[in-house]
Formats: structure tokens, C-alpha cells, sequence
């Protein structure tokens, strides 16, 4: 009786001992994961891991040939599909359809942020810009006033509704006025605009050039024209750039160019064909409408600037006063005081012909905002 008790004692000992010794020797599907042999799960076996702990949206994880099969999961941010349910605005290379030129900028590579969750604009570029030349011009009647600038960029648009949108996250047009966010931006101040200036300038990981009276940003305080960020141009500048500079004779002074009645006139054109102008005057090629037009649907001067005259007016740099006589480089007025008055130039959809002349300037509070108010901007050139 003893013995055969022993027997089965020593029988039970070694299967106990066999099963707890289970070295995972046997195959996929014997219920002890073996990692030696590259197994990840076992069936019904997943080690505590789910569709997210293992970097995937939630869904249903399950084990296939002792690895993780992940086809019940929601998938991931870099599988290249855009998976809405999840967040996702784009994924990879799939941006949606969507382009840098289809979101208001200019140009530019648009791309998708490391975690899917909207598009990254960092590479594109809100403004079209054209590379005025430096030079010399006569800048009133008298032959001795001479304004000589240097080489800078000056945008081919002014800032439309929906780039100022882009940036400062609000639109003050006045939407009666207007015809639609492809329209100059209105209703800015001087202000504001160099606000602008700031803010596209830091958006670029470019240097401001306006120094406001922070935290309240109501008033300029001081402007550094050799930053490499945006600003409005001086007012000779914007003149040098609207008559075309010296491309009637390259390197000479321009003589002439202050008497040009609008932008892009060649003494023969009508201004009709490049400026929104003179609502309710009945002059030939005046608008019919008491607003204003797309940028650029009016043909550009020589350089390529559209609605230098008409449109919208444009603040420049400047405060306004006269000029002092005789020779100037690079001129503008340093001295900024709270309240100053400003030039505006160009004219705008309600100013008669007359009105769109080059020499012709509007002064206006640097704080006010009105219908027709609006701006472009331009950046130093290669130094």
C-alpha cells in the first residue's frame, strides 16, 4: 500500500515539476510567449498591450502568429491616411487638397504638422514681392530737390482682407465697401498697419522694425529702417517704385516721373485700365460701384505693383510736413510723436482722376480708421 501511494506521489511530483518548468520550448499557440524565438502575444495572451499603448488609435488589438496584428486598429499619424475620426487634418503627404496659395499666401510649401493635427504653414509666404532698384529722381518741380533711395522689396498687392485675416486674426473692413476678402484690407489705421509689420515680420523669424509703447501697442514709440522685417514705405519709396524708378533709362536720374497723373500711365493710357477710381465723378473708366476691387484685376505699372493708384489709399512711413529743400537720401522724418499726422498716397475707388497723381498726399491721424485706409508693405533690400 505504501509503495504504490509513493508511486503516485512521485508520478504527480514530476508532471507538477514539468509544467512549472515549461521553458517555452514548444510552438506558437502553446500559451507562453517566447521572446527568445521573436514571439511578441500568444492568442488570448497580449501582455497587458492595446491598440495605444503600442502607438495606434483605439480600436481592436489581436495576436497573429505569436506577433501583434494591428488591422483592428484606428491606425496612426504617419500611415499617410487622414483619418478625420481621429483628429486628423492631414497626414503625411496628404494634405487634403489643400496649397499655400489655396490658404491666402502668396507661394510657398505647405506641409503637415509631426502630429497630424492641422497644416503647417511655417514654409509659405504670405507676400509676392518685387525687388525695386536703388536711384535718384527729381521729386517736385524744382530741378535741385533730388530724393535718391536704395534697393528694397515692396509687395506687388496691397494687404487684402484675407491676408491681414491670415495675421492679426480679425478683419475692420467695412463689407459694404467691399467686394470680398480678395479686396484691399480698409478701415486700418497707421497704427495697426505697423502692427502688421510686426507681427508678419516675427511670423517670418524676421527682425520687427517697429518698436511699440509695449504692453498697450496703442503708438509707435521708434522705427529701425535697417531691420530686415516689414514696413510701410517712406514716401519717397513708395514714388520711386510708382513711376516705374529708372526703367525709362536705367541709371540716369529720373526727371519726370513726379509728374505721372497714376501709376503705370505712359502719357497715352487711360487710368481706368490701372485704377479703381473716381466712383460717382462720371469720368471715363470710373467704377460703377461704391467699393472696392479684387487686387490686381486692373493692369500693374512697369514693375509689376498693381493699385499703386485707386483701390484702396496707402499709409507710407512718413509724417506729414514739407519737405526740406536741395538733395536727400534715404529720407524720412525720425521724430515720432504720439498722435502725428501721416501721408497716405495713391488715392482710392472714390477719388477723381486728379486725385491719383503721384505728388498728390492725404494727411490723416495716425490712429484713424477709415473706409478706403489701407496699406502695402515693403522690406529692406540685399545688403
Amino acid at each position: 500500500m505504501t509503495s504504490k501511494f509513493q508511486g503516485l506521489f512521485a508520478a504527480g511530483l514530476l508532471l507538477s515539476t514539468l509544467l512549472a518548468c515549461n521553458t517555452g520550448d514548444g510552438a506558437c499557440g502553446d500559451g507562453v510567449v517566447q521572446r527568445d524565438r521573436g514571439e511578441a502575444c500568444e492568442p488570448g495572451l497580449l501582455l497587458e498591450e492595446t491598440c495605444e499603448s503600442l502607438g495606434f488609435y483605439p480600436g481592436t488589438l489581436a495576436c497573429a502568429d505569436c506577433g501583434y496584428s494591428y488591422v483592428g486598429c484606428g491606425g496612426f499619424c504617419g500611415d499617410g491616411r487622414v483619418q478625420a475620426a481621429f483628429g486628423e487634418a492631414c497626414d503625411g503627404d496628404d494634405l487634403g487638397g489643400a496649397t499655400c496659395v489655396g490658404l491666402g499666401h502668396a507661394y510657398g510649401t505647405l506641409a503637415c504638422l509631426p502630429d497630424c493635427s492641422g497644416l503647417d504653414t511655417t514654409a509659405c509666404r504670405l507676400l509676392a514681392m518685387v525687388e525695386v532698384p536703388g536711384g535718384t529722381f527729381q521729386r517736385d518741380d524744382d530741378p535741385a530737390n533730388l530724393s535718391t533711395v536704395t534697393g528694397f522689396f515692396m509687395s506687388v498687392k496691397e494687404i487684402t482682407r484675407a491676408q491681414y485675416w491670415l495675421v492679426m486674426g480679425r478683419d475692420p473692413t467695412d463689407e459694404t465697401r467691399s467686394s470680398g476678402p480678395g479686396d484691399p484690407v480698409q478701415n486700418v489705421s497707421w497704427v495697426e498697419a505697423a502692427d502688421f509689420c510686426n507681427e508678419l515680420s516675427r511670423r517670418e523669424g524676421r527682425d520687427p522694425a517697429y518698436q511699440f509703447n509695449y504692453p498697450y501697442a496703442t503708438r509707435v514709440v521708434s522705427v529701425n529702417l535697417d531691420a530686415d522685417g516689414y514696413r510701410l514705405p517712406t514716401e519717397m519709396e513708395w514714388m520711386w517704385a510708382a513711376m516705374g524708378a529708372d526703367t525709362a533709362a536705367p541709371g540716369a536720374v529720373n526727371r519726370t516721373g513726379h509728374l505721372t497723373p497714376f501709376a503705370g500711365s505712359d502719357g497715352e493710357n487711360a487710368p481706368g485700365d490701372f485704377a479703381v477710381f473716381g466712383y460717382g465723378s462720371g469720368e471715363e473708366g470710373a467704377t460703377r460701384f461704391n467699393r472696392t476691387e479684387p487686387t490686381c484685376r486692373r493692369q500693374p505699372n512697369i514693375l509689376g505693383f498693381c493699385d499703386l493708384s485707386g483701390n484702396a489709399r496707402e499709409w507710407v512711413q512718413d509724417q506729414f510736413f514739407e519737405w526740406p529743400a536741395g538733395p536727400l537720401t534715404d529720407f524720412h522724418r525720425k521724430d515720432i510723436y504720439p498722435g502725428d499726422t501721416r501721408v497716405l498716397k495713391g488715392g482710392s475707388w472714390t477719388s477723381k482722376a486728379v486725385w491719383l497723381a503721384l505728388s498728390y498726399r492725404v494727411e490723416c491721424r495716425e490712429f484713424e480708421q477709415q473706409a478706403g485706409f489701407g496699406f502695402r508693405v515693403v522690406r529692406r533690400g540685399p545688403r
